[in-house]
Parts: structure tokens; C-alpha cells; sequence
């Protein structure tokens, strides 16, 4: 007879799916530092970051486990950044990659 239900085995889980964050702000912290603040994802264990300059291939920025405070360094001041993040879940999954937001590093 068929409940509804899923068998999960004892010491087993499914993997936690994360969606992607959002980055609701971008700051100058300092000359080639740029300040991030995101809207985080439930489930989510860290956040992975990639910036973008024109038409050129992403490069990874960083990692955080928070969703404040986040600042990505080693920066070309005068240079305008398509930054993009991606929540990390249980199993090493990864979200998909954030809109990117662009920013100006001072």
C-alpha cells in the first residue's frame, strides 16, 4: 500500500537543495575593497563569489559563511565589477549563480 510518503534509511538524508542568494547591497570598504551584503538562502552552509569585468570569463572573489560583513579584496580601483554569488548546501551542491549586480571598486 502506497502512504504518500518517502523511505529514508536510518543515517541517510536526501541532500538539501539551496536556490541562489540575492545581493542587496555593494559597498566601497576601501581603495580595491568592495563591501557585500546578501539575502541569504535556507540551508545554505556558505556562499561562493565571482566578479565579472566586461565581456571577460567570471573569476572566483571569494567564500563566506555569513551573509553580512562579506568583503572581497585584491581589487583594481576604477574598475567596474559584475559580482554574482551562489549558495553552497549539504553534499557540496551548489545553488545556482546570483543576478549580477554591478559596482564601481574605488
Amino acid at each position: 500500500m502506497l502512504s504518500g510518503f518517502e523511505i529514508v534509511l536510518s543515517g541517510k538524508r536526501p541532500p538539501v537543495t539551496v536556490g541562489p542568494p540575492a545581493i542587496l547591497a555593494v559597498t566601497n570598504v576601501a581603495s580595491g575593497q568592495l563591501g557585500i551584503r546578501l539575502q541569504g538562502s535556507p540551508g545554505a552552509s556558505g556562499y561562493l563569489f565571482q566578479v565579472t569585468v566586461g565581456s571577460g570569463a567570471p573569476v572566483a572573489a571569494g567564500r563566506s559563511s555569513s551573509t553580512r560583513n562579506i568583503v572581497l579584496e585584491d581589487l583594481t580601483p576604477g574598475t567596474v565589477y559584475a559580482i554574482q554569488a551562489c549558495a553552497e548546501g549539504g553534499n557540496n551542491q551548489l545553488s545556482a549563480w546570483s543576478d549580477p549586480v554591478s559596482h564601481m571598486c574605488t
